[in-house]
């Protein structure tokens, strides 16, 4: 059946029945186990931190990000919806 689809070279060494093989999980992650990938997944996350942004106009603490403290000194500062005052205004990080 499959042989009359494809034809008699695509058919060969497919498994029309079972469909695919799952890849393995080193096929999927080749470097899961390399010291080095470890390492710098391990460095950015001590880089970011976790802040809450609020509305400058009502106080209203209205978001959560993140951001990188080596790369960015100073307070973040960004303009978004405050659903409290029903617009878009300037929200800060607080502490």
């Amino acid at each position: 059946m499959v042989e009359h689809f494809l034809g008699k070279e695509e058919a060969t060494g497919s498994n029309p029945v079972g469909g695919f093989e799952e890849p393995s999980e080193r096929d999927v992650y080749p470097f899961v186990e390399s010291r080095e990938f470890v390492e710098r997944i391990e460095m950015a996350s001590k880089n970011q931190t976790t802040l809450t942004m609020a509305c400058a106009d009502c106080k209203q603490r209205n978001y959560q990000t993140s951001k990188n403290r080596k790369n960015v000194k100073d307070r973040l500062r960004l303009k978004k919806f405050c659903p409290t005052c029903r617009a878009h205004t300037e929200h800060a990080e607080t502490r």
